[in-house]
């Protein structure tokens, strides 16, 4: 079986395949954990990749949306999506700003499925992260930490667990 991530994705294929009535959404930071005395950590900022169906640290995007840019061209569907956010990376790093681009991506994506019958939810689901995948395949590591940080790795395991 595969591994599902946690967040909305888990909750998002259950709605899909109408397991449950209403996917719940957290658009803030991991949980951290602190010893006694310890110095906290300021949490990381993330930012909605919409054509990927993912979010990812804003520290690492600037350089990686300048070669994705550059790598699928202006005639891409993605391409306007990743410039808006290159554009506005310095707006989006503030973080509730960041949290706020979060949630109007997740409400526009379940507002895109939410129209489509209940019948065919999970298909829908499939297919628009099977064109997440591939887009995310071609591109390059959003950054050197291995496995977990390519493009479509969000997308795989939960395409898979659609139907």
């Amino acid at each position: 079986m595969q591994a599902v991530y946690s967040g909305i994705y888990p909750e998002l294929v259950l709605w899909a395949k109408g397991l449950i009535d209403f996917p719940a959404i957290g658009v803030g930071n991991a949980y951290q954990y602190f010893l006694t005395g310890g110095t906290a950590n300021p949490p990381a900022t993330r930012l909605a990749l919409s054509p990927l169906r993912r979010r990812a640290n804003l520290p690492q995007l600037e350089t990686w949306l300048s070669k994705t840019l550059s790598t699928i061209g202006p005639t891409h569907p993605a391409y306007k999506d990743f410039e808006v956010i290159q554009k506005q990376l310095t707006l989006l790093s503030d973080s509730e700003t960041a949290r706020a681009q979060v949630a109007k991506f997740y409400r526009s994506w379940l507002d895109l499925l939410a129209v489509t019958p209940k019948a065919g939810r999970s298909l829908a689901l499939f297919q628009d992260l099977s064109s997440a995948y591939a887009l995310g395949k071609s591109l390059t590591v959003l950054t050197d930490e291995g496995t977990a940080r390519r493009p479509e790795s969000v997308a795989e395991p939960l395409m898979l667990s659609c139907l």
